[in-house]
């Protein structure tokens, strides 16, 4: 019987001299590639306080437009309060999501051979997650302006869903040196329950509509 053991990993790209900048972070984030993440790992400014920032801002300012949305739609008195609001909380709850997903996707990782750190998975996976969040409210905005798209929209958010499933499986390669079996079973189990309980979720409002709905003959 043959295990899987965590063999190093070497980049071919350079490692950058100087901090890089937000966009040429997230650019390599954003590449399923192990040498980008090599690369966008061996900056000098690795922290999670920049990790945190970068949640943070990011979805502050796509949040704005959502909740402008929102608020034109239901209640146009509250449309410069409101989303003020739905930015704060939604970044505050952002900031939450990503510390506990990275903290439970890093104890896992370790448990399972890695010998990473969790400044550098978070970071990593902040990377990649502040862009796809930009993409998910830019969405959830288009799909709530126009309720005819939500089908196409539920299925765009699944494809996003599942590519930074993908790329927390490349942060975690990358950061831990694990081998890919055990870099997938670090993300599968965290985004397994997570997937499960929106399913959950999905049906009961599927129901809820169904119960609500006049009987017909």
């Amino acid at each position: 019987m043959t295990t899987e053991t965590a063999l190093p990993l070497e980049s071919t790209m350079s490692t950058p001299a100087r901090p890089l900048a937000w966009h040429t972070a997230w650019g390599l984030a954003l590449r399923p590639s192990l040498a980008a993440y090599d690369t966008l790992i061996s900056s000098p400014d690795v922290s999670s306080r920049r990790a945190y920032q970068w949640m943070v801002r990011s979805t502050a300012t796509a949040a704005i437009p959502y909740g402008m949305v929102i608020a034109f739609q239901q209640d146009p008195a509250m449309l410069c309060l409101s989303p003020l609001l739905g930015a704060a909380f939604g970044a505050l709850a952002a900031l939450l999501g990503l510390a506990i997903y990275s903290a439970i996707v890093n104890s896992l990782a370790k448990a399972l051979g890695g010998g990473g750190e969790y400044k550098t998975l978070v970071f990593a996976m902040s990377a990649a997650q502040a862009p796809v969040q930009i993409a998910g409210l830019a969405l959830g905005a288009v799909t709530q302006a126009l309720p005819i798209l939500a089908v196409p929209g539920l299925c765009a958010a699944f494809v996003l869903f599942l590519y930074q499933a993908g790329l927390t499986v490349f942060a975690v390669r990358a950061v831990h040196k694990l081998a890919w079996g055990r870099a997938v079973a670090a993300m599968a189990i965290p985004n397994g329950v997570f997937l499960g309980a929106w399913c959950l979720i999905l049906m009961a409002l599927t129901l809820a509509v169904i119960a609500q709905s006049p009987a017909t003959l």
